[in-house]
């Protein structure tokens, strides 16, 4: 059931950054259809994402099956690559909202609590600590650059819980200079 609940959030979370595009039963519809369709599954991704917030909050096992299913990999980076498709990086500011924070801060609050949980799971691929960046400096980086303060401020979050739940002094170090690379 966890794996599960985590592919259907993923999935409603890809549909909603993507802004349903690529959902056939979407395609003629009016717009006033559309928006309510894109409505109803924003609220069912914040549902799934509470649900998934409070089965990590308080079942220990639901963190190791969470990664195994594959969040910090798979799901991530499909919803990293569509974000990457649908923003534009530009020599501007980053705007202060975006249509997709909503959604990306719920991603975020589920990723905040699976790397306090599992912090070890984050590392690398191949468990390797040294300069390559994780999906971890991937969705900072994304949140930073291309969409809104809301989606920064909860990427800082799950950073955060990350940097301050790791037990490796290589890993604090590589974060430490990733941080510090994004601020020069």
């Amino acid at each position: 059931p966890v794996n599960a609940c985590v592919e259907i959030f993923f999935a409603l979370c890809h549909v909603l950054i993507d802004g349903g595009k690529n959902v056939n039963a979407l395609e003629n519809k009016p717009s006033e259809v559309r928006n309510a369709t894109l409505k109803a599954l924003s609220d069912d991704a914040d549902l799934m994402g509470s649900t998934l917030e409070k089965l990590l909050q308080f079942d220990q096992r639901v963190a190791p099956l969470m990664i195994e299913s594959g969040v910090m990999t798979t799901n991530l980076n499909k919803i990293l690559t569509v974000i990457a498709a649908t923003r534009e990086m530009n020599d501007l500011l980053p705007p202060n909202s975006t249509s997709i924070d909503r959604t990306f801060s719920t991603v975020c609050k589920v990723l905040e609590l699976l790397v306090a949980h599992q912090p070890g799971g984050f590392a690398t691929k191949n468990g390797d600590e040294h300069d390559e960046p994780t999906n971890l400096h991937k969705l900072l980086h994304m949140a930073v650059h291309l969409l809104g303060d809301d989606s920064c401020r909860a990427a800082a979050g799950v950073f955060e819980s990350h940097m301050s739940s790791f037990a490796s002094f290589e890993a604090l170090v590589r974060d430490m200079k990733f941080v510090l690379h994004m601020l020069e």
